[in-house]
């Protein structure tokens, strides 16, 4: 330890008399740094994480593709997805998202365009997911009234977190 100690006065000696040299090495190394520890977090988020979903080893993706083109997915399947909900003897649940850009109004500030789906009414209670607040989709929002989930992202970005945001209309 004492060697260790010793080394570090010498090298930090070094370093302030060639003051160009340290900030050419600390300059050089920051940014290195900096992307690594970036590039972990979204590895880790996307890849290493498991997602916070119940029982997600048991979910697995099942789509349509196009018989012209087999690695690319088949679009506007909602009538394939109300037949294979019907005849579905493999799966516990059967659920589906159709992905869709949409004008967000209807509140404070200027119309913005949103990322979003149409989610069958069973696909928050499939995946395990819980609300932070208010509701996810029941089987009566099938027939009845519009609803919408939002994502915590967008509830505190637009809304800024707000607890009265349930039954807002958008």
């Amino acid at each position: 330890m004492e060697s260790f100690i010793q080394d570090s006065r010498y090298g930090l000696r070094m370093l302030v008399k060639a003051r160009g040299f340290a900030a050419l090495a600390v300059f050089t190394l920051a940014p290195g740094v900096g992307a690594n520890t970036a590039m972990f977090s979204i590895v880790n988020s996307w890849l290493l994480r498991p997602l916070p979903l119940k029982d997600p080893q048991h979910l697995a993706g099942v789509w349509r593709t196009r018989s012209q083109a087999r690695r690319q997915p088949a679009f506007n399947l909602y009538h394939d997805y109300v037949v294979m909900a019907s005849q579905n003897h493999t799966f516990q649940s059967l659920a589906a998202t159709f992905e869709q850009r949409y004008a967000l109004t209807g509140t404070e500030g200027r119309p913005e365009k949103v990322h979003g789906a149409v989610a069958s009414w069973n696909l928050f209670q499939t995946v395990g997911a819980t609300p932070a607040i208010g509701r996810l989709f029941e089987g009566r929002d099938q027939h009845g009234e519009p609803a919408c989930v939002i994502s915590h992202a967008l509830w505190t970005a637009r809304f800024h977190g707000a607890s009265d945001i349930v039954g807002r209309t958008m």
